[in-house]
């Protein structure tokens, strides 16, 4: 039936079809070798053929990249009746023929990679993303299927060039296809660089793993499934891959763009880091109590309190006598640990897994104030003060979690003066803070040290007080301005920098002082991402701070 040729190209057999588009196995007479043809029917009534075909060859130029499946050519191919039938021009493209096969034939065993395997060929489809977003091209449709795997090597597919010949979208995701689309996808806002990074996180989920994160038999399942439920840690699902690293693929799947890897570039490096670190010492995690060589759960908990800035000073015998008096409470996923406005009976440090802090009603005006991981602790301020706690705080993972009673907790600061001051001089803070809140300092301004809240919380603060007024930054020699009104940032200024660029860097001024003056804020807004996606973008960026040192 085949045999028919155009150009220098012989079609050979019928291989599979895409949308509007048809795969055929070929032959190159001039490369003398065999070629993948993708032939695309054009609809002159709705596509935009020239300016498409002239995008396409601009594109096709920047796909070259030694992980991307090559571009040959490509071209338009007219009244050619055995390929097209209800159109009379159709576009083509020339693709190298791979004999390797693609991750989804893989991942058919329902079985979980090889880390290193799997870990590998994250970190090369990576790369190909880093490439290909500098060039300002969005892949959109990364999974099982977009990529060739020999075992060692992957080689990606199915870029947006063919779409390029047209005015709409010729591929509608349905099938297996839709769990690895992102969320803002589902939702029908424009994707960006930080959805194919969501969909290359499902496809590493899914090789760490051999279960895909957001399970579901149609589209209503499924697409509820990704824009609702959170997926079992890849530890739990595969003991062969370290607790340590959960957090990175759990960030590449977070729901909020905001809360991803940024850049291409941030999840290669962090790709990266994870195969510079030698298996053994990635084996023996702190995160993971089995594996410690000593054997003994109360080093094991030292070292979990040591990573705590509260715990840092305190010398080896203090330290294990705390580490006695902690038990061990094992949450699931979603479960409220404490609720806004009740009494703190309990303090926590977080083992493994994390935690959100969530303000505001529930079904109301509720928002995630921050997250937080392993070694962080919690509920000491309702019961330092005796007051309900202002927050509501809740697993977003199963979560293991070391425990002191209110009574235990009082007893360890008497023993430790060190941290019954540092304790009691937050605590200060946050009380100026709650009057803020209160309105008891309408009239005046404030100041403080930025080293035990954080310029986030503080703007947070503000904002739920509605305040206007100029909020001055200063360390040494150097000082930025933050003008906000009602609550809102509508400028910041420090050095030659201006808006978003410069609150960033004043977010890092951990070590500086502040002043709150209250005045009118007459100038218009420079602030376009919004205050808390700023706010959710700076504390992000602590995060990978705090972790790369």
């Amino acid at each position: 039936m085949f045999n028919l040729e155009f150009s220098r190209y012989k079609i050979l057999e019928e291989l599979r079809k895409e949308g509007r588009s048809t795969i055929y196995k070929g032959f190159d007479s001039e490369l003398q070798e065999k070629v993948l043809i993708r032939i695309i029917p054009i609809n002159r009534d709705k596509d935009n053929v020239r300016e498409g075909f002239e995008q396409g060859i601009i594109m096709a130029e920047k796909l070259s990249h030694p992980h991307i499946v090559k571009i040959f050519d490509l071209g338009r191919l007219f009244r050619q009746s055995y390929l097209m039938t209800e159109y009379a021009e159709a576009a083509y493209l020339i693709l190298e023929d791979l004999d390797w096969k693609t991750l989804a034939h893989e991942l058919k065993a329902q079985k979980p990679f090889p880390v290193e395997k799997a870990m590998d060929a994250g970190l090369q489809v990576s790369r190909v993303l880093e490439h290909v977003h500098q060039h300002g091209i969005i892949h959109k449709f990364i999974n099982p299927y977009s990529i060739y795997w020999n075992g060692e090597k992957v080689k990606v597919t199915d870029f947006e060039l063919h779409r390029s010949f047209f005015d709409y979208n010729l591929i509608t995701p349905k099938g297996n296809t839709l769990y690895y689309l992102s969320p803002e996808q589902i939702r029908g806002d424009q994707p960006d660089a930080r959805s194919d990074l969501f969909s290359l996180g499902v496809v590493l989920y899914e090789m760490l793993t051999g279960k895909k994160p957001f399970e579901g038999g149609d589209y209503k399942s499924i697409t509820s499934s990704i824009l609702t439920e959170n997926p079992a840690l890849p530890s739990s699902l595969n003991t062969n891959f370290p607790k340590s690293e959960d957090s990175m693929i759990l960030k590449m799947l977070a729901k909020d763009p905001e809360m991803r890897y940024q850049t291409a570039s941030e999840l290669t490096a962090a790709l990266e880091s994870y195969q510079k670190e030698p298996p053994i010492q990635r084996k023996k995690s702190p995160t993971e109590e089995k594996k410690l060589p000593t054997g003994s759960k109360e080093i094991f908990i030292e070292s979990i309190l040591k990573e705590n800035e509260l715990f840092k000073s305190l010398d080896d015998k203090s330290l294990a006598k705390i580490a006695s008096k902690l038990k061990l409470h094992t949450a699931g996923k979603d479960e409220v640990l404490i609720k806004e406005g009740e009494l703190g009976r309990t303090f926590y440090i977080i083992k493994s897994g994390f935690v959100k802090i969530i303000i505001g009603e529930e079904g109301k005006n509720q928002a995630t104030v921050t997250m937080l991981k392993q070694s962080a602790c919690f509920g000491e301020m309702s019961l330092l003060t005796g007051e309900p706690s202002s927050a509501t705080v809740k697993t977003v993972t199963p979560t293991e979690l070391l425990t002191l009673t209110k009574i235990e907790f009082e007893k360890m600061l008497q023993e430790n003066p060190t941290l019954n001051r540092y304790f009691h001089k937050l605590l200060s803070q946050r009380i100026r803070m709650t009057n803020l809140k209160a309105g008891e300092e309408m009239s005046k301004g404030f100041s403080g040290k930025l080293s035990a809240m954080g310029l986030a919380e503080l703007i947070q603060t503000l904002n739920a007080a509605q305040k206007t007024g100029i909020l001055t930054i200063s360390r040494e020699t150097s000082k930025g301005e933050i003008y906000i009104k009602q609550g809102n940032i509508v400028d910041t200024t420090v050095n030659e920098l201006r808006g978003e660029k410069a609150f960033l860097e004043l977010a890092t001024w951990t070590d500086a002082s502040f002043r709150f003056v209250p005045q009118a804020i007459t100038m218009e807004p420079q602030i376009k991402m919004g205050t808390h996606k700023l706010l959710m973008e700076a504390m992000r960026r602590m995060d990978d701070l705090n972790l790369s040192t």
